[in-house]
């Protein structure tokens, strides 16, 4: 895992390093081999991108604990676990319960499964046995995703600038020389 240093906090809690915000990445997959390549390939892209992140890899759902779910940006979840008693659409579901913005990508073998993916809102699918050829690409979209929906509008009010996220605003009104 890596963390750049010098993480200041934001009013809503995030964390920021000169101006961009950190991303926070959860991956799990039962394969421990390829958790860790996809672990390495995943930091390797967000570092050429210029974009600090925490990564958290896990096994086993059974790891993620809520505070860490809470904060996810981005989960890489392999669909197929090997416990039965739960997958990577119950990993998803619990995610939409406390962050309907994160970016879910499933990493599968199985691309019957991506119609199931609507449920959850699944960004992408990507299939493990050429998982190479597309995580760049799919990295790089997420966080143009994410950079897109945290835009904001620097207001003034009563003195103070803060900023107002654009997604946020429903409609502006002008009243003579004053926005409302």
């Amino acid at each position: 895992m890596y963390e750049r240093k010098n993480l200041l906090q934001d009013t809503i809690g995030c964390c920021v390093e000169r101006g961009r915000t950190l991303v926070r990445v959860i991956i799990c997959d039962d394969d421990s081999v390829f958790l860790e390549a996809l672990h390495k390939t995943v930091e390797e892209s967000l570092k050429e991108l210029g974009m600090p992140a925490k990564i958290h890899a896990y096994s086993s759902m059974d790891q993620i604990i809520m505070p860490i779910l809470s904060s996810c940006d981005i989960a890489f979840l392999d669909i197929d676990l090997s416990q039965p008693k739960y997958n990577g659409f119950d990993i998803a579901r619990k995610l939409r319960k406390v962050r309907n913005d994160a970016v879910i990508i499933f990493v599968t073998n199985y691309i019957e499964y991506a119609p199931e993916g609507y449920e959850v809102q699944a960004f992408r699918y990507l299939l493990k046995k050429n998982y190479q050829v597309k995580i760049q690409e799919y990295i790089k979209e997420a966080v143009t995703y994410l950079e897109n929906s945290r835009q904001t509008l620097k207001i003034k009010v009563n003195g103070e600038i803060i900023d107002l996220a654009l997604k946020s605003i429903l409609y502006i009104e002008s009243q003579l020389r004053t926005v409302i």
